[in-house]
């Protein structure tokens, strides 16, 4: 008890590092396809549909 946010990451890091985003671009181009996939819509003359809403 008593200790601070700071004090306790510290403690914690100690024990086992943070992980890190990607350094490279290949790297970074694989978390994004793991991570946060894309669907690729085309745009037709009454909107378009995303996540089921329509625009």
């Amino acid at each position: 008890m008593g200790a601070t946010p700071g004090s306790t990451w510290q403690v914690l890091e100690k024990h086992k590092p943070p992980r890190l985003l990607p350094q490279s671009p290949d790297e970074a181009l694989q978390f994004l396809v793991r991570f946060m996939p894309m669907a690729r819509r085309t745009v037709q003359a009454d909107g378009l549909t995303i996540f089921n809403i329509r625009y």
